[in-house]
């Protein structure tokens, strides 16, 4: 298995992808012996360190790191709340407020390399800066409490680390349809005003977060063309408190 960073294959290179395929087919298609049997079974691109490397199986030996959304300012992301990142759970906090317009979607950022006009659409929430290094490598999810005027509403995340000048690093992104919450095989409408608790996938990733870089979720009604605009118009409420504490939840690798 071989996988790389999002949108930046001419900056980091394919790891090999293309030999790494040929030498597969060689050997289980043709007979050729090449070794490639007892070479290790992952190859990955960490971000944040920048580099490739090898591991031995799939998913990565992790323990799961919880991270609280707040309402307190994270001074430092230009979006509809500026939330935090806190390993507190939350106490009594007021719910954010999220509107989709299906006419004027969030849009989906060229580059990979900064999501700030993506996130001055969103509700972010985002660590203080990181007092060390953080090894982060597989699937992330979202835990998220919302409620909606709506019977359907899209909930679109993208994780991203943010370094010391401010730029925010697409890692990897998901999305969830509202009336997808219990079922994808029976789809049902939202209850109006309704609390629902999402799991949203953010999608597999491997990134070193730097020690003074910090760690930021955005999250949005829409991500478009990424994802088709629910053509619902909604007004929705995002929760995080103590009886809805919303929450990121992280794979932090063992070493």
């Amino acid at each position: 298995s071989l996988g790389g960073p999002p949108g930046s294959a001419p900056e980091t290179g394919d790891g090999g992808l293309v030999d790494s395929q040929r030498r597969w087919f060689d050997y289980y298609l043709r007979g050729v012996e090449n070794g490639i049997v007892a070479e290790p079974a992952v190859r990955l691109y960490l971000m944040g360190a920048e580099r490739w490397i090898d591991e031995t199986d799939w998913p990565l030996p992790s323990d799961e790191a919880s991270f609280f959304l707040r309402g307190s300012p994270g001074g430092g992301a230009a979006s509809l709340n500026d939330g935090i990142l806190d390993s507190e759970p939350p106490g009594h906090e007021e719910p954010d407020r999220l509107d989709h317009d299906p006419g004027n979607p969030n849009r989906t950022p060229v580059s990979a390399f900064d999501q700030r006009s993506f996130e001055a659409r969103s509700l972010s929430f985002t660590t203080p800066p990181l007092e060390h290094d953080l090894e982060v490598v597989g699937s992330s999810r979202l835990v998220l409490h919302t409620s909606s005027q709506a019977k359907d509403v899209d909930w679109c995340v993208r994780l991203c680390d943010v370094f010391p000048d401010g730029r925010s690093r697409l890692l990897n992104y998901g999305a969830l349809k509202g009336s997808h919450v219990a079922s994808h095989e029976h789809p049902e409408a939202l209850e109006r005003d309704r609390v629902y608790a999402f799991e949203i996938e953010i999608w597999a990733m491997a990134n070193l977060f730097r020690k003074g870089h910090r760690i930021r979720v955005a999250i949005s009604n829409s991500d478009f063309p990424a994802f088709e605009s629910n053509p619902i118009p909604s007004r929705n409420l995002v929760y995080h408190d103590a009886t809805y504490p919303s929450r990121l939840v992280l794979p932090v690798v063992r070493r």
